[in-house]
């Protein structure tokens, strides 16, 4: 398969008000990364070709065994923005290759499928020079050109199994095991395993009501995060008196170094952005989730189903917690057979707790 794709509709702006207003000897304008008119939401021309392979063997009446492999590659036409950055290269291409294998056969009342496989991403590479370094002290470490490596490119490698038993004849239950591992080129962005485990029941306990109810566990080691991406001075600086649980950085402490002036003031990006100690992510680490549903059906033309959602989540390491309940109930009639009617009502609310905090700089 090929397929081109060509932007010809003109990109949505923005227009950036800004003052003449000095202060300190310093325009307001040459503090902003953009002023005047800038667009955004520019969709690149790209092209794509993909190449696809299926192969399935029946066994028998009971087994199956089917392959499928898939190579795709994306390449977009790329520029830089006058005045503030270059590109070395004028377009950058994207590279995904996968290979599946699953399996499926059955075993008196019980039936069992297994899946595996593993795709690859290799993201584009480039360089980018800055038209306008913004950072000009003695100890900076920007290099200018800087490379770009792709935070996609990575190793993906999963398995699974699963197996249905009928328990009667109107009821069966469901048990899963899966496994993944994400190995990421960008080594900051760390290595991520997860295992899941699901147990689900369904029956139907006569013609007009039926029912089903799921458990699903997650398991996540080093879910994708940023090391050191928040909470400036909270583990080393002063503890606030007022506030305990809240640290102070001391200006003291950084003056007349790592590049700061003769004059004691303490520059933000060398200073008290380096300063931050505490990672920060809103992926969990362990999951919970639960669903229950029940559906009542008089008749042919109609059915009413009542829902019910619960998913917790926690990440104990950077003290994040989100709980989830989504309760509901749908219901469906027709009266002829050229009409139909239905109505829904969900009902969603989500509580979350997540560490943030924000450096005050410039006033």
């Amino acid at each position: 398969m090929t397929r081109e794709f060509t932007e010809n509709a003109s990109s949505p702006a923005y227009q950036y008000l800004t003052t003449g207003a000095t202060r300190a000897g310093i325009t307001d304008d040459s503090q902003l990364l953009y002023s005047g008119s800038q667009s955004y939401k520019i969709t690149p021309d790209s092209d794509k070709d993909t190449h696809d392979l299926k192969v399935r063997v029946d066994i028998n009446r009971d087994s199956s065994v089917s392959a499928a492999y898939v190579k795709s590659e994306v390449e977009s036409k790329k520029s830089g923005q006058a005045g503030i950055y270059s590109l070395d290269k004028t377009s950058l291409s994207s590279k995904y290759e996968s290979f599946f294998l699953k399996g499926a056969t059955r075993i008196g009342a019980l039936r069992l499928t297994a899946r595996g496989g593993t795709y690859e991403i290799d993201g584009p590479e480039s360089s980018m020079t800055l038209t306008k370094p913004t950072i000009t002290t003695a100890n900076n470490t920007f290099t200018n050109p800087r490379e770009l490596h792709s935070a996609e490119s990575r190793e993906v490698r999963e398995f699974a199994i699963n197996g249905v038993y009928r328990l009667a004849p109107k009821t069966t239950l469901r048990i899963g095991i899966e496994r993944e591992e994400v190995d990421r080129d960008e080594k900051e962005l760390g290595e991520t395993e997860t295992n899941t485990f699901t147990l689900a029941i369904k029956t139907r306990i006569n013609k007009k009501f039926s029912a089903r109810a799921s458990y699903k566990y997650e398991d996540i080691e080093d879910p994708f995060g940023a090391d050191h991406a928040t909470g400036i001075a909270q583990v080393t600086g002063t503890t606030d008196p007022n506030y305990p649980g809240l640290a102070w950085m001391m200006k003291a402490a950084e003056q007349f170094i790592n590049g700061n002036p003769a004059s004691g003031a303490v520059y933000y990006w060398n200073s008290v952005y380096p300063s931050r100690e505490l990672s920060a992510t809103n992926k969990a680490e362990n999951v919970h989730e639960g669903k229950v549903s029940t559906t009542w059906k008089p008749a042919a033309n109609m059915a009413a189903t009542i829902f019910a959602r619960v998913r917790m989540e926690e990440n104990d390491s950077v003290d994040y917690q989100q709980d989830t309940y989504v309760p509901g109930i749908s219901f469906y009639y027709a009266p002829t057979s050229k009409l139909n009617l239905s109505m829904a009502y969900t009902f969603n609310k989500q509580d979350t707790e997540n560490r943030m905090c924000v450096g005050w700089y410039h006033g």
